[in-house]
């Protein structure tokens, strides 16, 4: 809800700007690597349907 938004981001404002910095690469890190892990499943997923459909199609 928005006052939980409210409630994190005030919190996280009160933390020194180290710990900001650091809370924030780990967020993006995780976003990024979420990204990453989701596109190479999707690209292998893509590839087995492929291969499965040549084996079918002979």
């Amino acid at each position: 809800s928005n006052k939980d938004n409210e409630r994190d981001l005030n919190r996280f404002l009160q933390y020194s700007p180290l710990k900001q910095d650091l809370i924030l690469t780990v967020v993006i890190t995780r976003e990024i690597v979420s990204i990453l892990l989701g596109t190479l499943l999707y690209t292998s997923a893509n590839l087995r349907a492929q291969q499965q459909l040549r084996i079918w199609l002979g």
